[in-house]
């Protein structure tokens, strides 16, 4: 009597396929809100010198 081939495990998926490009976008949004947070403050916010 031949014996059933065992399944090949295989880890679920999470959805993590746009991880990087979700990364990329998250870095870029920081980095324009601390230009503009730089660019726009009050004058007396900034440091004097």
């Amino acid at each position: 009597m031949p014996v059933p081939d065992k399944a090949v495990p295989v880890l679920p998926h999470t959805g993590t396929d746009g991880m990087l490009a979700a990364a990329g976008v998250s870095a870029a949004s920081l980095l324009g809100g601390t230009l503009l947070y730089r660019r726009f403050r009050t004058p007396a916010a900034q440091p004097r010198g």
